[in-house]
């Protein structure tokens, strides 16, 4: 099959159709190399939802050119649940309505923001990938209601080399004014207390590499102390899973800020280390300048933290 692409750029096509790419009803097919301008999104989204995919599982996206649609609150679709493609966010996308990425791994150079939302808790953020999610420094996820969910990991991978991580960085922020932000991987099953079918995965993010964390708040492109990252639901359950070598899920961040208003906040970190390791693994590690987590909710589980490493060596910590 030949390989898809495609590029959203000043210089791309306009209109309805052009080289290896159509527009019917309310899917933009990709046959080959494509590039379009982001007008072409930002005119069928003023009348319908719009579904970009390619007619293989590998089809790689890179948006290198502002997306922003204020009106129509219609659902975007990036690629088809199962893409193994590489999709990346150079420029930044603002919508009127939810937004569904699917990707074998997903890089955002720039940020997403639904806060526009004709009815702002449809404005949901959905990332979805077999491999790893990362935001890139000094960028947001935004929505005003909608939920924010990362969802690396799909294929539920629990052991070995694979590198299916999320990522946040220096200065990163997800604000959701009442939305649930969801950091985690795995199905979507029942598992470990969640609910079959719900479009939140029920597992854990995962990395089989001895350095970051799973679920890995690294700050500097991965130095200690260099960046703040803030989680902030308002309102909204904030769900943490992370599986990895010596981490579970880690912080390296200078501030690391994890408030949910009313909503709960849970964090679930598997250390899985081979006894050979001689360095503490740990299944939730805190390791940069200062972490707050805040609830306001008045249930028994208003934060909880459940930190496992199933090593046996000595060196082994919750």
């Amino acid at each position: 099959l030949v390989a898809q692409s495609l590029t959203i750029s000043t210089n791309g096509e306009t209109g309805s159709s052009g080289t290896n790419w159509s527009i019917s009803g309310t899917t933009l097919t990709v046959t080959g190399t494509a590039t379009i301008q982001a007008s072409v999104i930002e005119e069928a989204l003023t009348s319908g939802n719009l579904l970009i995919e390619g007619n293989t599982t590998n089809f790689d996206v890179a948006v290198s050119e502002d997306i922003s649609v204020t009106t129509g609150g219609n659902d975007l679709t990036i690629a088809a649940d199962g893409n193994t493609g590489y999709v990346s966010f150079n420029n930044p996308i603002s919508l009127s309505g939810p937004i569904s990425v699917y990707g074998g791994a997903i890089f955002l150079s720039e940020g997403l923001n639904t806060s526009g939302a004709v009815n702002g808790p449809d404005g949901d953020v959905l990332l979805k990938s077999s491999d790893y999610i990362v935001l890139n420094v000094g960028k947001s996820i935004t929505t005003n209601g909608g939920d924010v969910i990362l969802w690396s990991n799909s294929a539920n991978v629990t052991s070995g080399a694979d590198n299916n991580e999320i990522w946040l960085q220096a200065d990163n922020t997800i604000t959701t004014n009442g939305g649930k932000i969801v950091l985690a991987g795995g199905l979507d099953d029942g598992g470990n207390g969640g609910v079959a079918g719900d479009g939140i995965p029920d597992g854990f993010a995962y990395r089989g590499y001895n350095d970051y964390g799973a679920v890995g708040f690294v700050a500097g492109g991965g130095n200690p102390n260099t960046g703040n990252i803030t989680l902030n639901s308002g309102g909204g359950d904030i769900l943490i899973r992370g599986q990895g070598y010596l981490t579970g899920v880690e912080s390296r961040a200078d501030n690391l800020v994890i408030n949910s208003g009313t909503g709960t906040v849970r964090i679930e970190g598997i250390a899985q280390d081979p006894s050979t390791e001689t360095v503490d693994s740990q299944g939730i590690a805190f390791r940069g300048g200062n972490t707050t987590l805040t609830s306001a909710n008045t249930t028994a589980d208003a934060i909880t933290l459940i930190g496992t490493s199933t090593s046996p060596s000595e060196y082994a910590d919750g």
